[in-house]
Parts: C-alpha cells; structure tokens; sequence
C-alpha cells in the first residue's frame, strides 16, 4: 500500500522527469526528429555495449570510468555526432546518454578519434562494429574521422 506521502513524491519525480523530456523535446534543432534520433541512439547504445560486452545502463551511467565502458561509450557518442545528417548538439547528446556535460561528450568523441589514429587494437575493434552497425569510417584529416552509410549491397551478413 502507498502510502499519502510515497504518492506525492512520485507524482513529483514523474513532474521533474516530464519537464526535463519536454525541455529535450522542445530544443531539438529543426531537421531532426526526435523520436528517430532517441531511437537509433538506444538501438546503437544497446549494440555497443552488446559488442564490448559491458551492461547497457551502466554504459549510459556516470557512475563508472572502466576503459571498457569509456571506449564504448567513446564510439557510440562519436557515431552520433560526427553521422551524415545528424543535428544533434554536444548537450543533447549528453541528454540522450543520461546527463553527461558536453564538454564530457566532445572529449570522448575526440577520444575516440585519438584512439582509432594510434590504437590499433582499438582501430580493428571500431572499424567491425561500425561496420556491423551500418558505416564505414572514413578519414577527414588527422585524427578527425566520420562515418559514412555502408550501401545496402555491401552490409557484412
């Protein structure tokens, strides 16, 4: 049984929670839709961390800095920033993810890059997953890479 006061506290988390999802909702930038953006950011979130077998709401968590999770997260914070057509800021990025700041997104993105120019281990690991994912990487210039839509042809079966 709920008691008088349990009740009232979870009508104002529900409050707190619905203000901060209509706060997103109402600052994405024109050209993005918000439920496809929220969708494919979970639906790559969930097959990440899948990938660098980590648990998936501790990949959206602040609450840990193991290298296996800043990797992964490091990846699916890249592939939502740097995609072709995507609108997405820093902030809602980090929005997205749990509450990460945007300077914690943008270091991690640039992470990711440092990491794919000097890390071979971690070059061979992002360019499979990407590739599962649907992309390929491609270079910009040093340390600046961007993913680009694999063609339906040649998606790995």
């Amino acid at each position: 049984m709920i008691t008088e006061k349990q009740q009232d506290l979870i009508e104002e988390m529900a409050s707190h929670y619905k203000f901060k999802l209509m706060k997103l909702i109402n600052d994405l930038e024109p050209n993005e839709d918000f439920d496809t953006a929220y969708l494919e950011f979970h639906q790559n979130a969930r097959m990440i961390a899948s990938y660098f077998n980590v648990e998936y709401k501790i990949l959206l968590s602040r609450n840990t800095r193991k290298s296996d999770y800043v990797y992964a997260r490091s990846v699916l914070f890249w592939l939502t920033k740097k995609r072709k057509g995507c609108f997405v800021s820093l902030e809602k990025i980090g929005s997205l993810a749990g509450g990460f700041h945007h300077a914690t997104v943008k270091h991690q993105i640039q992470k990711f890059n440092q990491e794919y120019a000097y890390n071979s281990d971690f070059k061979l690991l992002a360019d499979h997953l990407i590739e599962q994912l649907g992309y390929t990487i491609v270079k910009v210039s040093k340390e600046n890479y961007t993913p680009e839509k694999l063609d339906a042809r040649s998606l790995p079966v």
